[in-house]
C-alpha cells in the first residue's frame, strides 16, 4: 500500500518526469509524510495520556494578553477518549475555563464551565446542539502529533485536523532539497478557490520529522504567510510524540502558542482507565497520573477545602 501511495502522488506531482536529482528529493519527501502518517496510526492505536501547560499570547490593535492554557488528553483505547482544554483569563481572580469532551461507549458528552472541580452542567451530544449557543464552548478531539502539520487555530479548544496528509498526497510539490544542516525543505501546493502552500521541514535531527511547518496563501505577488508551528520531538521506543510545540497564526490578530507535553503511553498507564464518563471528575485519573494540580486554589480561599 505504500508503494502504491507513493506512485500515485509521484504520477500526480510529475516526479516521473524530472530530474533524477528531483526526483530522489521527491520520493524522499513522500516517504517522510508517510511515515509521519504511520506514526499519527500508531500512537492513536496506543492506550496514552497527556497533559500539556503552555501560554496563548493575543497580540492585537498593539496590545498583548498573556493567558495560560493547559491541554489534557487520554485514550483507554480509540474511541473511548477524554479531551479537556482551559484557559485562564487575566485577573489575579480567574480560574480556568474549562471545556470539556468525554466519548465513550456511552457516546459524548461535554462539560462547559469554570470550576474547582467540576463542570455545573453535562451535556449529551445529540447533534441538536450544534446549531445552538452552547456548541460553540464545546471542545474537539486535539491529537499533539498530528497537530504538529496543522494550523494552529486548533489550539484553541480542539479540532486538530485529521485529513492534512491525505491534502498532501493530493496536492503537487513545487520545491524539494535539503538545506546546509541536511534537513528536507519540501513546499506542496494544495488547490482550491485559495490555493495554499505547505512548505514542511523534515528534520535530521528528529529522524526527519516534520520540524517546522509553514501555511502560506498564494498570491499574485508571491505568497502570504499564514501560520508557522515548530516541533520538539521526543521518541519513546518506535514512537514519536512533540515535547514542544510553538505555533502563530499571523493576521490582524497574532495568536502565539508555545505548550509543552508530558506523556505516558501503554504500560506507563499501569492498566489504569483514564476514561471514565461516571466519574464527577473526568480530569481526575490523569491529574493523580502526572501529579499535577491545575486548580487556582491559592486565589480562592473558599475553594480550598472544597471537595
Amino acid at each position: 500500500m505504500r508503494v502504491g501511495i507513493f506512485f500515485v502522488v509521484a504520477i500526480a506531482c510529475g516526479c516521473l518526469h524530472a530530474a533524477d536529482s528531483l526526483l530522489s528529493t521527491n520520493e524522499r519527501a513522500i516517504e517522510m509524510l508517510i511515515d509521519f502518517d504511520e506514526r499519527c496510526e500508531a500512537i492513536e492505536k496506543e492506550a496514552y495520556a497527556f497533559v500539556g501547560f503552555g501560554r496563548k499570547v493575543i497580540l492585537a490593535r498593539g496590545n498583548a494578553h498573556d493567558l495560560p492554557v493547559i491541554y489534557v488528553g487520554a485514550q483507554d483505547r480509540p474511541g473511548k477518549r477524554l479531551d479537556c482544554f482551559a484557559v485562564q483569563p487575566e485577573g489575579s481572580y480567574a480560574i480556568e475555563l474549562w471545556r470539556q469532551r468525554i466519548a465513550s461507549e456511552h457516546g459524548v458528552k461535554h462539560r462547559v464551565g469554570s470550576t474547582n472541580a467540576v463542570s455545573p452542567r453535562t451535556i449529551v451530544e445529540d447533534g441538536k446542539q450544534e446549531k445552538s449557543k452552547i456548541a460553540k464552548h464545546f471542545t474537539k478531539p486535539f491529537y499533539p502529533v498530528k497537530q504538529t502539520i496543522c494550523m494552529p487555530h486548533s489550539f484553541n479548544a480542539g479540532g486538530t485536523k485529521t485529513d492534512i496528509v491525505e491534502r498532501l498526497f493530493q496536492g503537487n510539490i513545487t520545491k524539494c532539497s535539503y538545506d546546509d544542516n541536511g534537513d528536507l525543505v519540501c513546499s506542496w501546493e494544495l488547490p482550491g478557490k485559495v490555493v495554499l502552500v505547505v512548505t514542511m521541514t523534515f528534520g535530521k535531527k528528529s529522524n526527519f520529522l516534520p520540524t517546522d511547518v509553514k501555511w502560506s496563501r498564494k498570491i499574485p505577488s508571491g505568497t502570504r504567510l499564514l501560520s508557522r508551528t515548530k516541533t520538539v520531538w521526543k521518541h519513546k521506543g518506535d514512537l514519536a510524540i512533540p515535547e514542544r510545540i510553538e505555533a502563530v497564526t499571523l493576521s490582524n490578530i497574532e495568536l502565539h502558542y508555545t505548550v509543552d507535553f508530558d506523556w505516558k503511553i501503554g504500560r506507563e498507564l499501569a492498566g489504569k482507565s483514564m476514561v471514565d464518563p461516571a466519574l464527577a471528575d473526568w480530569r481526575e485519573p490523569v491529574r493523580v497520573l502526572f501529579d499535577v494540580d491545575w486548580q487556582r486554589r491559592e486565589n480562592f480561599p473558599s475553594l480550598r477545602d472544597s471537595n
